[in-house]
């Protein structure tokens, strides 16, 4: 099958400028080979049409201005800054909190410039909350199978679903596997269904999830008797809301894997340009990909717009 995506910027009539996206589903790059110990998810990768219109300078859904304390100039967790400054408080920053739209497993939730669709970092097995890029579990392959969708992943860290969609759970940072046949850290690499962009894997960004304080000898028993290591479920971590806020927190990205970008920082992407403004970063570790939306996705969930080709 052959790959078919597409993007360009559409103005209305009435002055409303908007990207439109178009993809087939189908990635321009290899697909479906180096499945892990030779398991399958046992779906067929099909052509599956979807176009939308998303917004060319998207918003954040809700926010609200609150009171910060920063270094003035800095903003290591990215988080959006006024300039306003108190004067009794020199370093005191009007700040931004924001609320977040959850993303839901099985589902669209951005289209990647290779016409891959991507997912969020959840399984679908069961309407369970297994993060499916977990490698972990019994040794068992009919276990594996219900509990872990990794070992069907291709080499992209990708593979079909029962609606022939072929979509990701996560990135590999692999020269073959990238619309480009270049990996390059902080590339554009996709779109999210709420118009922000998605970027490759930073140097520097890194997710602020962590694994929960465990009681040892309860977290053993329970993952026994259910077939599972710790790490499996999404339950398993929370998001480190102080060292986030921290400026040497050791962890930059918010709680929908994302970040605001700004010239004083200096990132640049693969071609040497500023990137500024608000974008979701993919990382090497849970969740990997986005979990939330900072905007409004352009379509609901239970409204899916796909056409099939």
């Amino acid at each position: 099958m052959v790959s078919r995506y597409s993007e360009e910027i559409v103005s209305d009539t009435d002055g409303t400028v908007r990207r439109v996206v178009k993809s087939n589903g189908v990635p321009n790059h290899r697909y479906a080979f180096g499945v892990r110990a030779g398991r399958e998810s046992g779906f067929q990768v099909c052509e599956d049409s979807l176009e939308i219109s998303l917004p060319l300078s998207p918003q954040p859904r809700k926010k609200t201005a609150v009171m910060g304390m920063t270094k003035i100039g800095s903003s290591k967790n990215g988080l959006e800054m006024s300039n306003q400054t108190n004067s009794l408080q020199k370093h005191a920053v009007v700040g931004y909190k924001y609320e977040f739209t959850d993303t839901k497993e099985g589902n669209v939730i951005g289209v990647l410039r290779s016409g891959a669709y991507l997912f969020n970092q959840l399984s679908n097995r069961k309407g369970e909350d297994d993060v499916a890029m977990f490698g972990g579990g019994v040794d068992n392959a009919e276990t594996n199978k219900q509990r872990s969708e990794y070992e069907s992943m291709d080499t992209c860290h990708g593979h079909a679903d029962s609606s022939c969609r072929y979509h990701h759970h996560a990135l590999a940072k692999t020269h073959a596997c990238t619309h480009d046949c270049i990996w390059n850290a902080c590339t554009l690499i996709g779109w999210m269904l709420d118009g922000y962009p998605l970027y490759s894997h930073c140097a520097g960004l890194t997710s602020c999830y962590k694994l929960k304080a465990s009681n040892e000898f309860r977290d053993r028993l329970e993952n026994i008797q259910k077939n599972k290591g710790q790490g499996d479920d999404s339950s398993d971590y929370e998001f480190d809301q102080k060292s986030f806020e921290a400026v040497d927190g050791g962890c930059n990205l918010d709680e929908a894997n994302g970040f605001w970008f700004n010239a004083t920082q200096g990132i640049e992407d693969a071609d040497g340009n500023l990137i500024t403004g608000y974008a979701y970063v993919a990382t090497d570790n849970y969740p990997y990909v986005p979990t939330k939306f900072m905007g409004t996705p352009v379509f609901d969930y239970g409204d899916i717009l796909y056409r099939r080709s």
